[in-house]
């Protein structure tokens, strides 16, 4: 194999991740040295699950806060050995080390990709892919030493833990100067490479199913509150998919109406449906609703975004939920309300600029076009003709 320039977007229209995958798919072990590491990037390489845990070592750090603590726990959760430089000097290498199945398939990639979206596919990059047998053996040289250096610090789980808030911070500290960034290059309907940072630290820690905001969480026959009580008021003269229906909301258990069941069909208004059923999600471990219905503890924890987004924000969506004309600004509040923290800085003027592209996905990451898709399949599309949003978020503050 002969040395060759890599580059994203080349002629050909090969981008960095796929020599990377290409080479992973014929190796024994990976040994990787990147500045940091970004979810847009690591479900790029999931290859890296078809090899041994014990034969992928990671060396990344913790300077500038840029990489992120939940690329790290993934890794952690596949056995990858992972660990942090944490020395004196700036740590900025982009080096992939592909063990190959023999010698002879060694293969070195360096360059300036880290492991991000922007790295491995859309950004200017450039490198080198490397065959040369002695300079394999000295990158493999260097970056042994490297990894066992002391500065390296093993990352566990109490790591992640401190880190995430330093992380925290410097990701909302990040939102303002990169809207700057934004508003410089004036108006876009695509995404901006700010706008791709920001949601990917956005996303980072976002988990399917999606949820929405509202009562939305079963299937077609209760949608809404009003229909609820209609299929209560008929109870326990109901068919049987009205009754799995009730099961996935938590109202009906064992065939018959659980407690919660019961209280809410004394209800006269939708707003004390909406109480007691908030009442009951708050309350309820997120081990249980999973279980149980793992929309319901996706809602949990988009509800409880939505009530730390800027007021500005709040107010515009309780305002305008029914107004068809701001469909898609409502649609991405509502959407990135399961992502992390980093959402609580954007202010309705981002989320009116991220709404031409966001709801289409297009040059979006493609785990964030997981996330799109499957808002817009299920749930998300639908129930925006009510205000039972409101009902719901006001009963659940």
């Amino acid at each position: 194999m002969s040395n060759r320039f890599l580059e994203n977007d080349s002629p050909q229209g090969i981008a960095f991740k796929h020599d990377i995958i290409t080479a992973i798919r014929n190796a024994r072990s990976v040994d990787i040295a990147v500045s940091y590491l970004q979810m847009s990037g690591w479900f790029m390489l999931r290859d890296l699950e078809g090899i041994p845990p014990a034969q992928v070592r990671i060396l990344t750090t913790d300077q500038m806060n840029i990489t992120q603590p939940a690329v790290l726990n993934a890794a952690l959760r596949l056995g990858i050995q992972v660990r942090c430089y944490r020395g004196d000097r700036v740590y900025h290498p982009k080096v992939y080390l592909i063990h190959g199945k023999t010698r002879a398939k060694n293969v070195a990639i360096l360059g300036s990709a880290n492991i991000s979206g922007s790295g491995l596919e859309n950004g200017i990059e450039a490198g080198i892919q490397i065959a040369d047998p002695i300079v394999f053996k000295r990158l493999a040289r260097w970056f042994e030493g490297l990894f066992r250096d002391p500065a390296a610090r093993e990352i566990d789980q109490r790591f992640i833990e401190e880190y995430k808030r330093r992380w925290r911070r410097a990701a909302k500290a990040r939102v303002p100067l990169r809207r700057m960034s934004r508003i410089r290059g004036g108006s876009h309907v695509a995404p901006t490479p700010e706008d791709l940072n920001t949601l990917d630290d956005a996303f980072s820690t976002i988990a399917l199913p999606v949820g929405t905001l509202g009562f939305d969480h079963a299937g077609n026959n209760i949608r809404n509150l009003s229909r609820l009580l209609d299929v209560l008021s008929r109870y326990p003269k109901i068919g049987s998919k009205e009754a799995s229906e009730l099961h996935l909301l938590g109202l009906m258990q064992h065939g018959e109406l659980s407690a919660l069941g019961v209280k809410v069909k004394g209800c006269r208004t939708r707003r004390a449906a909406a109480k007691l059923w908030t009442a009951w999600v708050r309350k309820t471990p997120d081990i249980a609703l999973d279980a149980l219905n793992s929309r319901l503890k996706s809602f949990k924890y988009a509800a409880k975004r939505f009530w730390r987004l800027e007021p500005k924000v709040r107010s515009f969506f309780l305002r305008e939920i029914t107004n068809r004309d701001e469909r898609k600004t409502l649609q991405t509040i509502e959407l990135c309300c399961n992502g992390s923290e980093v959402v609580e800085c954007l202010s309705i003027d981002d989320f009116r600029g991220m709404a031409p592209f966001m709801l289409s996905g297009r040059k979006l990451s493609t785990f964030i076009r997981r996330s799109v898709q499957d808002y817009l399949d299920n749930k998300g599309s639908r129930s925006w003709t009510t205000d039972d949003r409101r009902v719901v978020l006001a009963s659940w503050r």
